[in-house]
């Protein structure tokens, strides 16, 4: 890289304002390190993993550590050219500490970095399409995170949610889909702000009993599962809005299910015999 370039981009982004970040970043791209999805008004890096280990190796990350508050991995690019998988989040992202959205999704991710904890500002996470099979303990101190996406992973009810999972009382929208889970797992029953609880295409036939403390749950999928009735803890949850059932086997409605008058949609296409 020449130099005058490198000290004239460094100039422009402490500058920071919206002239000078756009000359900076048309300067970067002539130098074949295309980063026009740094909006800086709204606080958002768009990336693929390349690009950002690009921003790494040029030492561009330091200029965006404090200001980026939404970085997306881009999956669509990923699936488009056939990139490899990347299974660890690259290590600079904890540096990100002023988050509040984590977009990491089809890259093949294992396992998630206890470093995730140390995110506090998140709102929102969404992991999908990776190969998850647990969560770490440290998720659970992201006490205002709104938000989590978890559909298309490897995660089933036995060690898949640590026990610190429950300290997510923030917790208003919970997307499992396409998980191996064969039972909802206890410690849900602690998020007492969950509204959409996500769990279409697992291997449940069966809701446990303390659904019905989930005051404030108003959207419940259960699509694509074993059930051959409708949960009868639904009619004791008044602010249910909408039960989705799906490409289950039930092929009778329990007449009760008119009681809930809050209730409505209900969904319930079984499958062809």
């Amino acid at each position: 890289m020449n130099k005058d370039n490198y000290h004239k981009i460094i100039q422009l982004l402490r500058h920071g304002d919206k002239t000078n970040t756009q000359l900076a970043f048309k300067l970067l791209e002539g130098l074949g390190l295309p980063i026009l999805n740094y909006h800086k008004l709204e606080h958002k890096l768009l990336v693929t993993v390349p690009q950002f280990q690009r921003l790494v190796d040029y030492g561009w990350i330091e200029f965006l550590i404090k200001d980026v508050r939404y970085l997306a991995f881009q999956e669509d690019w990923k699936i488009k050219h056939k990139l490899p998988d990347t299974p660890l989040i690259p290590e600079e992202v904890w540096q990100f500490k002023n988050l509040n959205t984590l977009l990491y999704s089809h890259y093949g991710v294992e396992e998630l970095d206890e470093r995730i904890g140390e995110l506090t500002e998140l709102r929102k996470i969404s992991l999908c399409h990776n190969k998850l099979q647990k969560l770490p303990q440290s998720i659970g101190k992201l006490h205002k995170l709104k938000t989590l996406y978890l559909s298309d992973n490897q995660l089933n009810q036995d060690n898949s949610f640590p026990e610190k999972f429950g300290q997510l009382k923030s917790l208003k929208s919970l997307s499992l889909r396409l998980n191996q889970l064969k039972q909802v797992p206890d410690i849900f029953q602690q998020l007492p702000n969950l509204k959409n609880l996500v769990l279409g295409s697992n291997k449940l036939n069966e809701m446990p009993l303390w659904l019905d403390q989930l005051h404030l749950l108003n959207k419940l999928h259960l699509d694509d599962n074993f059930f051959t009735e409708i949960p009868i803890q639904v009619l004791d949850m008044p602010n249910l809005r909408q039960v989705h059932l799906k490409f289950n086997k039930i092929f009778k409605i329990n007449p009760k299910i008119k009681e809930l008058k809050t209730l409505k949609r209900l969904i319930v296409r079984p499958l062809r015999p």
